[in-house]
Protein backbone atom coordinates (compact mmCIF):
# COMPACT_ATOMS: atom_id res chain seq x y z
CA UNK A 1 0.00 0.00 0.00
CA UNK A 2 1.21 3.50 -0.73
CA UNK A 3 -0.04 7.05 -0.33
CA UNK A 4 0.75 10.07 -2.43
CA UNK A 5 0.41 13.76 -2.03
CA UNK A 6 1.60 17.15 -3.16
CA UNK A 7 4.70 18.87 -1.87
CA UNK A 8 4.86 22.48 -3.14
CA UNK A 9 5.46 26.11 -2.45
CA UNK A 10 2.44 28.28 -3.26
CA UNK A 11 2.95 31.89 -4.28
CA UNK A 12 0.49 34.53 -5.50
CA UNK A 13 -2.28 34.16 -4.55
CA UNK A 14 -1.69 33.21 -0.95
CA UNK A 15 -4.38 30.55 -0.65
CA UNK A 16 -3.32 27.06 -1.75
CA UNK A 17 -5.40 23.92 -2.39
CA UNK A 18 -3.68 20.71 -1.27
CA UNK A 19 -4.92 17.27 -2.25
CA UNK A 20 -3.78 13.83 -1.15
CA UNK A 21 -4.76 10.23 -1.88
CA UNK A 22 -3.73 6.61 -1.32
CA UNK A 23 -3.48 3.63 -3.68
CA UNK A 24 -4.10 0.01 -2.64
CA UNK A 25 -5.81 -3.11 -3.96
CA UNK A 26 -8.13 -2.99 -0.94
CA UNK A 27 -8.46 0.72 -0.28
CA UNK A 28 -9.85 1.84 3.00
CA UNK A 29 -9.65 5.25 4.64
CA UNK A 30 -7.33 8.21 4.08
CA UNK A 31 -7.06 10.87 6.80
CA UNK A 32 -4.91 13.96 7.10
CA UNK A 33 -3.82 16.44 9.70
CA UNK A 34 -2.42 19.91 8.98
CA UNK A 35 -0.17 21.22 11.70
CA UNK A 36 -1.80 18.72 14.10
CA UNK A 37 -5.42 19.59 13.22
CA UNK A 38 -7.72 17.43 11.05
CA UNK A 39 -7.51 18.39 7.35
CA UNK A 40 -9.52 17.14 4.36
CA UNK A 41 -8.02 16.58 0.90
CA UNK A 42 -8.76 19.50 -1.44
CA UNK A 43 -9.30 21.99 1.35
CA UNK A 44 -7.85 25.48 1.08
CA UNK A 45 -4.91 26.64 3.14
CA UNK A 46 -5.29 30.36 3.73
CA UNK A 47 -2.63 30.88 6.39
CA UNK A 48 0.78 32.01 5.18
CA UNK A 49 3.90 30.31 6.45
CA UNK A 50 5.43 26.85 6.76
CA UNK A 51 3.07 23.90 7.13
CA UNK A 52 3.28 20.17 7.88
CA UNK A 53 0.72 17.79 6.44
CA UNK A 54 0.56 14.20 7.76
CA UNK A 55 -1.45 11.69 5.70
CA UNK A 56 -2.40 8.26 7.06
CA UNK A 57 -3.95 5.59 4.82
CA UNK A 58 -5.48 2.34 6.18
CA UNK A 59 -6.72 -0.58 4.04
CA UNK A 60 -9.53 -2.97 4.83
CA UNK A 61 -7.13 -5.44 6.42
CA UNK A 62 -6.00 -2.83 8.93
CA UNK A 63 -2.60 -2.16 7.38
CA UNK A 64 -1.53 1.47 7.72
CA UNK A 65 0.96 3.73 5.97
CA UNK A 66 1.90 7.30 6.94
CA UNK A 67 3.64 10.05 4.95
CA UNK A 68 4.57 13.59 5.91
CA UNK A 69 4.70 16.55 3.52
CA UNK A 70 6.33 19.92 4.25
CA UNK A 71 5.50 23.00 2.20
CA UNK A 72 5.09 26.76 2.46
CA UNK A 73 2.33 29.18 1.55
CA UNK A 74 3.47 32.72 0.75
CA UNK A 75 0.89 35.39 1.46
CA UNK A 76 -0.49 37.33 -1.46
CA UNK A 77 0.25 41.04 -1.69
CA UNK A 78 -2.56 43.30 -0.60
CA UNK A 79 -2.68 44.44 -4.22
CA UNK A 80 -1.26 43.49 -7.57
CA UNK A 81 1.29 45.27 -9.75
CA UNK A 82 1.35 46.14 -13.43
CA UNK A 83 4.99 46.02 -14.50
CA UNK A 84 6.76 47.00 -17.71
CA UNK A 85 10.49 46.32 -18.16
CA UNK A 86 11.91 47.78 -21.36
CA UNK A 87 14.74 49.63 -23.08
CA UNK A 88 14.06 53.38 -23.11
CA UNK A 89 13.29 54.26 -26.71
CA UNK A 90 14.14 57.97 -26.78
CA UNK A 91 14.92 59.56 -23.42
CA UNK A 92 17.58 62.25 -23.02
CA UNK A 93 20.64 61.77 -20.82
CA UNK A 94 22.46 65.09 -20.86
CA UNK A 95 26.15 65.93 -20.55
CA UNK A 96 26.63 69.68 -20.15
CA UNK A 97 29.59 72.01 -19.79
CA UNK A 98 29.75 75.76 -19.34
CA UNK A 99 32.78 76.78 -21.33
CA UNK A 100 35.09 79.61 -20.44
CA UNK A 101 34.25 79.67 -16.76
CA UNK A 102 34.54 77.38 -13.77
CA UNK A 103 31.20 76.06 -12.52
CA UNK A 104 31.61 78.02 -9.28
CA UNK A 105 31.20 81.27 -11.24
CA UNK A 106 27.76 82.83 -11.07
CA UNK A 107 27.30 83.01 -14.87
CA UNK A 108 28.15 79.34 -15.43
CA UNK A 109 25.97 78.24 -12.53
CA UNK A 110 23.09 80.35 -13.81
CA UNK A 111 23.39 78.73 -17.25
CA UNK A 112 23.52 75.16 -15.99
CA UNK A 113 20.77 75.72 -13.40
CA UNK A 114 18.58 77.18 -16.14
CA UNK A 115 19.19 74.08 -18.26
CA UNK A 116 18.22 71.76 -15.40
CA UNK A 117 15.05 73.75 -14.70
CA UNK A 118 14.05 73.81 -18.37
CA UNK A 119 14.23 70.05 -18.92
CA UNK A 120 11.54 67.59 -17.78
CA UNK A 121 11.82 66.50 -14.16
CA UNK A 122 14.01 63.46 -13.76
CA UNK A 123 16.16 64.10 -16.83
CA UNK A 124 19.68 62.88 -15.94
CA UNK A 125 22.18 65.76 -16.23
CA UNK A 126 25.89 65.65 -15.51
CA UNK A 127 27.95 68.82 -15.45
CA UNK A 128 31.56 68.50 -16.59
CA UNK A 129 33.94 70.82 -14.77
CA UNK A 130 36.65 70.94 -17.41
CA UNK A 131 37.68 69.56 -20.79
CA UNK A 132 39.24 66.40 -19.37
CA UNK A 133 36.10 65.53 -17.40
CA UNK A 134 33.99 66.32 -20.44
CA UNK A 135 35.98 64.04 -22.74
CA UNK A 136 35.92 61.16 -20.25
CA UNK A 137 32.14 61.49 -19.85
CA UNK A 138 31.62 61.78 -23.61
CA UNK A 139 33.63 58.62 -24.23
CA UNK A 140 31.74 56.69 -21.55
CA UNK A 141 28.66 56.44 -23.75
CA UNK A 142 26.40 57.19 -20.78
CA UNK A 143 25.04 60.35 -22.42
CA UNK A 144 23.10 60.72 -25.65
CA UNK A 145 22.82 64.53 -25.67
CA UNK A 146 25.61 67.08 -25.25
CA UNK A 147 24.87 70.71 -24.33
CA UNK A 148 27.64 73.29 -24.75
CA UNK A 149 26.99 76.57 -22.95
CA UNK A 150 28.99 79.77 -23.37
CA UNK A 151 27.26 82.08 -20.88
CA UNK A 152 26.72 85.81 -21.20
CA UNK A 153 28.17 88.07 -18.50
CA UNK A 154 25.59 90.71 -17.54
CA UNK A 155 28.08 92.77 -15.56
CA UNK A 156 30.70 93.07 -18.26
CA UNK A 157 28.14 93.07 -21.07
CA UNK A 158 29.97 90.29 -22.85
CA UNK A 159 30.99 86.69 -22.49
CA UNK A 160 34.39 85.09 -21.91
CA UNK A 161 35.46 82.85 -24.75
CA UNK A 162 37.40 79.61 -24.46
CA UNK A 163 38.18 77.31 -27.35
CA UNK A 164 37.71 73.57 -27.12
CA UNK A 165 40.67 71.28 -27.62
CA UNK A 166 40.80 70.23 -31.29
CA UNK A 167 40.82 66.54 -30.34
CA UNK A 168 37.71 67.00 -28.19
CA UNK A 169 35.95 68.81 -31.03
CA UNK A 170 36.85 65.97 -33.41
CA UNK A 171 35.55 63.24 -31.08
CA UNK A 172 32.37 65.22 -30.37
CA UNK A 173 31.80 65.73 -34.11
CA UNK A 174 32.03 61.99 -34.82
CA UNK A 175 29.83 61.22 -31.80
CA UNK A 176 27.14 63.47 -33.28
CA UNK A 177 27.56 61.85 -36.69
CA UNK A 178 26.79 58.42 -35.24
CA UNK A 179 23.75 59.71 -33.32
CA UNK A 180 24.57 61.78 -30.23
CA UNK A 181 22.48 64.96 -30.02
CA UNK A 182 24.19 68.37 -29.78
CA UNK A 183 22.82 71.68 -28.46
CA UNK A 184 25.06 74.76 -28.57
CA UNK A 185 24.16 78.00 -26.80
CA UNK A 186 27.04 80.32 -27.68
CA UNK A 187 26.95 84.05 -27.04
CA UNK A 188 30.34 85.02 -28.55
CA UNK A 189 31.47 85.35 -32.17
CA UNK A 190 34.82 83.55 -31.82
CA UNK A 191 34.83 80.28 -33.71
CA UNK A 192 34.75 76.71 -32.52
CA UNK A 193 36.19 75.58 -35.85
CA UNK A 194 36.00 71.87 -35.15
CA UNK A 195 32.23 72.07 -34.60
CA UNK A 196 31.26 73.92 -37.78
CA UNK A 197 30.46 70.70 -39.61
CA UNK A 198 28.34 69.19 -36.84
CA UNK A 199 26.46 72.46 -36.16
CA UNK A 200 26.11 73.42 -39.83
CA UNK A 201 26.95 77.05 -38.94
CA UNK A 202 29.72 79.56 -38.53
CA UNK A 203 29.68 82.26 -35.87
CA UNK A 204 29.62 85.82 -37.24
CA UNK A 205 29.66 89.26 -35.64
CA UNK A 206 28.58 90.31 -32.18
CA UNK A 207 24.94 91.33 -31.63
CA UNK A 208 23.67 93.78 -29.01
CA UNK A 209 20.44 93.69 -27.05
CA UNK A 210 17.21 93.13 -28.96
CA UNK A 211 14.62 90.62 -30.01
CA UNK A 212 14.85 87.07 -31.32
CA UNK A 213 11.86 85.87 -33.31
CA UNK A 214 11.53 82.08 -33.34
CA UNK A 215 9.21 80.42 -35.86
CA UNK A 216 7.07 77.39 -35.08
CA UNK A 217 9.21 74.36 -35.89
CA UNK A 218 10.34 70.98 -34.65
CA UNK A 219 11.65 72.86 -31.59
CA UNK A 220 8.18 73.98 -30.51
CA UNK A 221 5.79 76.90 -30.78
CA UNK A 222 6.56 80.30 -32.24
CA UNK A 223 7.92 82.79 -29.69
CA UNK A 224 9.61 86.16 -29.33
CA UNK A 225 12.48 86.57 -26.88
CA UNK A 226 14.47 89.52 -25.63
CA UNK A 227 18.23 88.93 -25.38
CA UNK A 228 20.94 91.16 -23.87
CA UNK A 229 23.31 90.25 -26.69
CA UNK A 230 24.69 87.37 -28.66
CA UNK A 231 26.20 86.40 -31.99
CA UNK A 232 24.81 86.15 -35.49
CA UNK A 233 24.95 82.69 -37.03
CA UNK A 234 25.91 82.06 -40.64
CA UNK A 235 24.05 78.90 -41.62
CA UNK A 236 26.10 76.75 -43.99
CA UNK A 237 24.09 73.52 -44.06
CA UNK A 238 21.74 74.21 -41.12
CA UNK A 239 18.15 75.48 -41.36
CA UNK A 240 17.30 78.85 -39.79
CA UNK A 241 14.28 78.81 -37.45
CA UNK A 242 15.00 81.96 -35.41
CA UNK A 243 16.18 85.45 -36.43
CA UNK A 244 17.22 88.68 -34.76
CA UNK A 245 14.58 91.41 -34.90
CA UNK A 246 14.91 95.07 -35.67
CA UNK A 247 14.82 96.38 -32.13
CA UNK A 248 17.23 99.15 -31.18
CA UNK A 249 20.62 98.10 -29.93
CA UNK A 250 21.36 95.41 -32.49
CA UNK A 251 24.87 96.08 -33.73
CA UNK A 252 26.80 94.42 -36.55
CA UNK A 253 23.73 92.46 -37.66
CA UNK A 254 20.97 93.37 -40.04
CA UNK A 255 17.38 92.54 -39.21
CA UNK A 256 16.72 88.94 -40.11
CA UNK A 257 20.19 87.64 -39.15
CA UNK A 258 20.15 84.00 -37.99
CA UNK A 259 19.82 83.42 -34.23
CA UNK A 260 18.56 79.80 -34.01
CA UNK A 261 19.36 76.92 -36.38
CA UNK A 262 18.77 73.19 -36.54
CA UNK A 263 20.78 70.67 -38.52
CA UNK A 264 20.70 66.96 -39.36
CA UNK A 265 24.19 65.49 -39.37
CA UNK A 266 24.74 61.82 -40.17
CA UNK A 267 22.51 59.95 -37.73
CA UNK A 268 22.58 62.85 -35.27
CA UNK A 269 21.17 66.35 -35.04
CA UNK A 270 22.33 69.73 -33.72
CA UNK A 271 20.58 72.89 -32.58
CA UNK A 272 22.53 76.15 -32.25
CA UNK A 273 21.42 79.24 -30.32
CA UNK A 274 23.38 82.45 -30.89
CA UNK A 275 22.63 83.67 -27.36
CA UNK A 276 22.56 82.52 -23.74
CA UNK A 277 19.01 81.26 -23.02
CA UNK A 278 19.51 81.78 -19.28
CA UNK A 279 19.59 85.56 -19.84
CA UNK A 280 16.76 85.70 -22.41
CA UNK A 281 13.23 86.77 -21.62
CA UNK A 282 10.74 85.55 -21.01
CA UNK A 283 12.29 82.73 -19.02
CA UNK A 284 9.33 80.46 -19.76
CA UNK A 285 9.63 80.90 -23.53
CA UNK A 286 13.42 80.61 -23.44
CA UNK A 287 13.23 77.49 -21.28
CA UNK A 288 10.68 75.93 -23.61
CA UNK A 289 12.97 76.62 -26.57
CA UNK A 290 15.93 74.98 -24.81
CA UNK A 291 13.83 71.97 -23.78
CA UNK A 292 12.54 71.68 -27.35
CA UNK A 293 16.11 71.72 -28.65
CA UNK A 294 17.15 68.88 -26.33
CA UNK A 295 14.06 66.85 -27.25
CA UNK A 296 14.69 67.41 -30.97
CA UNK A 297 18.28 66.13 -30.90
CA UNK A 298 17.66 63.16 -28.56
CA UNK A 299 18.33 59.99 -30.59
CA UNK A 300 16.61 56.62 -30.65
CA UNK A 301 18.25 53.93 -28.52
CA UNK A 302 20.93 51.88 -30.30
CA UNK A 303 22.40 48.64 -28.99
CA UNK A 304 26.04 48.91 -30.00
CA UNK A 305 29.04 46.84 -28.82
CA UNK A 306 30.38 48.36 -25.58
CA UNK A 307 27.55 50.89 -25.80
CA UNK A 308 25.19 52.02 -23.04
CA UNK A 309 21.39 51.84 -23.05
CA UNK A 310 18.86 53.03 -20.51
CA UNK A 311 16.50 50.37 -19.16
CA UNK A 312 13.29 51.27 -17.34
CA UNK A 313 11.10 49.36 -14.91
CA UNK A 314 7.66 50.95 -14.63
CA UNK A 315 5.68 49.67 -11.66
CA UNK A 316 2.05 50.59 -11.12
CA UNK A 317 0.53 49.72 -7.74
CA UNK A 318 -3.12 48.73 -8.06
CA UNK A 319 -4.09 48.39 -4.43
CA UNK A 320 -3.55 49.76 -0.95
CA UNK A 321 -0.48 51.86 -0.15
CA UNK A 322 2.59 49.69 0.23
CA UNK A 323 6.37 49.70 0.21
CA UNK A 324 7.53 48.24 -3.09
CA UNK A 325 10.93 46.68 -3.64
CA UNK A 326 12.31 46.47 -7.16
CA UNK A 327 15.47 44.52 -7.96
CA UNK A 328 17.20 44.40 -11.32
CA UNK A 329 19.57 41.50 -11.94
CA UNK A 330 21.85 41.80 -14.96
CA UNK A 331 22.78 38.61 -16.75
CA UNK A 332 26.24 37.48 -17.79
CA UNK A 333 28.01 39.89 -20.11
CA UNK A 334 26.11 42.98 -18.97
CA UNK A 335 27.46 45.65 -16.64
CA UNK A 336 25.92 48.44 -14.57
CA UNK A 337 26.88 51.77 -16.15
CA UNK A 338 24.67 53.95 -13.98
CA UNK A 339 21.80 53.90 -11.46
CA UNK A 340 19.00 56.47 -11.45
CA UNK A 341 15.97 57.27 -9.29
CA UNK A 342 17.65 56.61 -5.96
CA UNK A 343 18.61 52.99 -6.54
CA UNK A 344 21.55 51.32 -4.81
CA UNK A 345 23.96 48.68 -6.02
CA UNK A 346 23.70 45.38 -4.15
CA UNK A 347 26.73 44.07 -6.03
CA UNK A 348 28.26 44.41 -9.51
CA UNK A 349 25.19 42.97 -11.24
CA UNK A 350 22.22 43.76 -8.98
CA UNK A 351 20.39 47.00 -8.19
CA UNK A 352 17.65 47.65 -5.64
CA UNK A 353 15.04 50.39 -5.23
CA UNK A 354 12.61 50.87 -2.34
CA UNK A 355 9.55 53.04 -2.92
CA UNK A 356 6.55 53.87 -0.72
CA UNK A 357 3.78 53.74 -3.33
CA UNK A 358 0.33 55.17 -2.89
CA UNK A 359 -2.71 53.35 -4.21
CA UNK A 360 -2.76 53.58 -7.99
CA UNK A 361 0.67 55.24 -8.15
CA UNK A 362 3.05 54.45 -11.02
CA UNK A 363 6.79 54.76 -10.40
CA UNK A 364 9.76 54.58 -12.75
CA UNK A 365 13.04 52.89 -11.84
CA UNK A 366 15.87 53.41 -14.33
CA UNK A 367 19.35 52.05 -14.79
CA UNK A 368 22.06 52.16 -17.45
CA UNK A 369 23.45 48.95 -18.90
CA UNK A 370 26.89 48.57 -20.45
CA UNK A 371 26.61 46.14 -23.36
CA UNK A 372 29.32 43.57 -24.11
CA UNK A 373 31.69 43.63 -27.09
CA UNK A 374 30.41 40.30 -28.48
CA UNK A 375 27.16 39.79 -30.41
CA UNK A 376 24.30 37.89 -28.83
CA UNK A 377 21.13 38.11 -26.80
CA UNK A 378 21.55 39.21 -23.19
CA UNK A 379 18.98 39.42 -20.42
CA UNK A 380 18.20 41.51 -17.40
CA UNK A 381 15.43 40.54 -14.97
CA UNK A 382 13.36 42.84 -12.76
CA UNK A 383 11.79 41.36 -9.63
CA UNK A 384 8.99 43.27 -7.91
CA UNK A 385 7.97 42.55 -4.32
CA UNK A 386 5.83 44.08 -1.63
CA UNK A 387 7.54 44.49 1.74
CA UNK A 388 5.25 43.27 4.53
CA UNK A 389 5.64 42.64 8.23
CA UNK A 390 6.25 39.00 7.43
CA UNK A 391 8.95 39.81 4.86
CA UNK A 392 9.01 40.47 1.11
CA UNK A 393 6.19 39.00 -0.97
CA UNK A 394 7.40 38.53 -4.53
CA UNK A 395 4.80 39.48 -7.12
CA UNK A 396 6.81 38.18 -10.06
CA UNK A 397 9.81 38.63 -12.34
CA UNK A 398 9.91 40.42 -15.68
CA UNK A 399 12.83 39.89 -18.08
CA UNK A 400 14.03 42.17 -20.86
CA UNK A 401 16.23 40.98 -23.73
CA UNK A 402 19.06 43.11 -25.11
CA UNK A 403 20.15 42.05 -28.58
CA UNK A 404 23.60 43.07 -29.82
CA UNK A 405 23.40 42.31 -33.53
CA UNK A 406 27.06 43.00 -34.35
CA UNK A 407 29.98 42.66 -32.00
CA UNK A 408 33.11 44.78 -32.04
CA UNK A 409 34.99 42.31 -34.26
CA UNK A 410 32.08 42.18 -36.72
CA UNK A 411 31.86 45.98 -36.84
CA UNK A 412 35.56 46.21 -37.65
CA UNK A 413 35.25 43.50 -40.32
CA UNK A 414 32.27 45.14 -42.00
CA UNK A 415 34.05 48.51 -41.89
CA UNK A 416 37.04 46.97 -43.60
CA UNK A 417 34.73 45.49 -46.23
CA UNK A 418 33.26 48.93 -47.01
CA UNK A 419 36.75 50.44 -47.30
CA UNK A 420 38.01 47.60 -49.50
CA UNK A 421 35.08 48.16 -51.86
CA UNK A 422 36.28 51.69 -52.69
CA UNK A 423 37.86 52.41 -56.04
CA UNK A 424 41.60 51.80 -56.17
CA UNK A 425 42.19 54.73 -58.54
CA UNK A 426 43.06 58.37 -58.02
CA UNK A 427 42.29 60.24 -54.81
CA UNK A 428 39.71 57.66 -53.78
CA UNK A 429 42.35 54.95 -54.09
CA UNK A 430 44.68 56.94 -51.85
CA UNK A 431 41.91 57.35 -49.29
CA UNK A 432 41.19 53.62 -49.53
CA UNK A 433 44.81 52.73 -48.75
CA UNK A 434 44.99 55.17 -45.86
CA UNK A 435 41.79 53.88 -44.25
CA UNK A 436 42.73 50.21 -44.68
CA UNK A 437 46.15 50.87 -43.16
CA UNK A 438 44.49 52.53 -40.14
CA UNK A 439 42.12 49.57 -39.73
CA UNK A 440 45.05 47.16 -39.90
CA UNK A 441 46.79 49.02 -37.10
CA UNK A 442 43.63 49.00 -34.98
CA UNK A 443 43.08 45.26 -35.56
CA UNK A 444 46.67 44.52 -34.51
CA UNK A 445 46.18 46.04 -31.05
CA UNK A 446 44.83 43.96 -28.19
CA UNK A 447 43.29 46.96 -26.49
CA UNK A 448 44.48 46.15 -22.97
CA UNK A 449 46.27 49.45 -22.34
CA UNK A 450 45.40 53.13 -22.39
CA UNK A 451 48.11 53.61 -25.01
CA UNK A 452 46.37 51.11 -27.29
CA UNK A 453 43.08 52.90 -26.79
CA UNK A 454 44.46 56.35 -27.57
CA UNK A 455 46.35 55.10 -30.62
CA UNK A 456 43.26 53.38 -32.00
CA UNK A 457 41.07 56.42 -31.30
CA UNK A 458 43.56 58.59 -33.22
CA UNK A 459 43.67 56.11 -36.13
CA UNK A 460 39.88 55.88 -36.36
CA UNK A 461 39.42 59.66 -36.09
CA UNK A 462 41.88 60.12 -38.94
CA UNK A 463 40.15 57.45 -41.01
CA UNK A 464 36.75 59.06 -40.38
CA UNK A 465 38.10 62.44 -41.49
CA UNK A 466 39.41 60.81 -44.67
CA UNK A 467 36.06 59.10 -45.28
CA UNK A 468 34.25 62.43 -44.81
CA UNK A 469 36.11 63.79 -47.82
CA UNK A 470 34.97 61.03 -50.16
CA UNK A 471 32.28 61.79 -52.74
CA UNK A 472 28.81 60.37 -52.22
CA UNK A 473 25.54 61.00 -50.46
CA UNK A 474 24.76 61.44 -46.80
CA UNK A 475 24.91 59.73 -44.45
CA UNK A 476 28.27 58.31 -45.44
CA UNK A 477 28.12 54.55 -44.73
CA UNK A 478 31.89 54.16 -44.36
CA UNK A 479 32.16 57.11 -41.98
CA UNK A 480 29.30 55.73 -39.89
CA UNK A 481 31.00 52.33 -39.73
CA UNK A 482 34.27 53.94 -38.65
CA UNK A 483 32.40 55.94 -36.01
CA UNK A 484 30.80 52.76 -34.63
CA UNK A 485 34.25 51.23 -34.25
CA UNK A 486 35.49 54.50 -32.73
CA UNK A 487 32.70 54.45 -30.14
CA UNK A 488 33.62 50.92 -29.06
CA UNK A 489 37.27 51.90 -28.62
CA UNK A 490 36.43 55.13 -26.75
CA UNK A 491 34.38 53.11 -24.24
CA UNK A 492 37.27 50.83 -23.34
CA UNK A 493 38.53 51.30 -19.78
Amino acid sequence: MGCSGTEATVRNPGAGDVTFSASDRNPGTVDGTLDGAPFASGATIATAGDHRLVVQARDRAGNAATRTFAFAVTAAPTHRYVVTHRVAARDARVLAIALGQHLADVDARRATDFLAAALPAGTPIELADDGADFLAALRSGRFNVVVLLEPWDDVAGCGRHVTLDAGVEAELTEAVYRGTGLVIAKALPEEWPGLREAAGVQWRGKVGDGQVVVAASALGRASTLWVPGGVELAATTASVVGTYGSAAGVRGCTSGGAAVTLHGFGLGAAVTLGFDPATAGTAAASGALLAGAVAYVTPEAALEPRGVVEVQVRVESQGAPATTRVRASLGSGLGVAGILDGGTALDLARIEWLDAQAAGEASLFRYLVRLPSAPGSYQSVAEVAELTGGGPVVAGSWPVSLQVAQGEAEVLASTRGLAAALSTKGSTGAARRSILAALDRVAARNGTSAADREASVADLLGAAATAAGLPGGEPNALRLALDRALGAWEARP
